[in-house]
C-alpha cells in the first residue's frame, strides 16, 4: 500500500487528530476496534442479566427480520446487516433452531427464503428491545446531540471514503476515479 495512499489529498485535521491522539502506527482503527469490543461486552453483560438467551449477532439479524416483514430474506437481511451471506445463513440457522424465526420459501421463488418471526421470536424481541434501546442511550451519555450528529456523519464520511477507494481500485477507466485518487 505505502507510498500510493500519500499521493491524494489528506484532510489536514487528520495530521493534527494523528498527531494529538494516535500513533502513526496505531490509526484510528485502533479506536473503533477497542469501542466496538466494549459495546459488545455490554450487550453481552446485559443480555446475561436479563436471561436474553441471544448473542450479539443473533440479535441484530432478529430485528432486521422483525423490520423487514414480509420482505425478510436471507440476501436482505446479509446486506441490511453488513455480514456476508456465510454468517448471516450460520445466524439464521441458531435463531431457527431456537424456534425464534421460520425458514419459508417465497411464493413464486423456490431458491430465496422468507423469513419470519415466530411467537417465540416476538416475545424475545420485546423482552429485548428495551435492553438494547437502553444500551443505546449509553453510549450518547454525555454527549451533545449535534456532537452525536457529526459523529455519525463522520463515521459516513469515512464508509464512504472507502467505498470510493474500492471503486477507484476496480475501475478500469480513469475518468471514473474520484480525482484525489488519479495518479495511482
Amino acid at each position: 500500500m505505502g507510498d500510493r495512499f500519500i499521493r491524494h489529498r489528506v484532510n489536514p485535521a487528520f495530521h493534527f487528530i494523528q498527531s494529538q491522539y494516535m500513533s502513526s502506527e496505531q490509526g484510528f482503527g485502533i479506536y473503533l476496534d477497542r469501542t466496538l469490543k466494549k459495546i459488545r461486552l455490554a450487550y453481552q453483560r446485559a443480555f446475561q442479566e436479563n436471561k436474553i438467551d441471544l448473542t450479539i449477532e443473533q440479535w441484530v439479524i432478529l430485528q432486521h427480520v422483525h423490520d423487514l416483514g414480509d420482505d425478510a430474506s436471507q440476501v436482505e437481511i446479509a446486506k441490511n446487516s453488513y455480514r456476508n451471506r456465510a454468517t448471516t445463513s450460520r445466524v439464521i440457522q441458531g435463531l431457527s433452531k431456537k424456534g425464534l424465526i421460520e425458514k419459508l420459501r417465497f411464493s413464486g421463488d423456490q431458491k430465496r427464503f422468507k423469513l419470519s418471526i415466530t411467537k417465540d421470536g416476538m416475545d424475545i424481541y420485546h423482552k429485548t428491545l428495551p435492553v438494547a434501546q437502553e444500551l443505546r442511550i449509553v453510549a450518547f451519555q454525555g454527549i451533545a446531540p449535534e456532537k452525536s450528529k457529526l459523529f455519525l456523519e463522520i463515521l459516513d464520511q469515512i464508509w464512504d471514503n472507502y467505498d470510493d477507494l474500492e471503486l477507484a481500485k476496480a475501475s478500469k477507466v480513469t475518468d471514473k476515479v474520484p480525482q484525489h485518487y488519479q495518479g495511482w
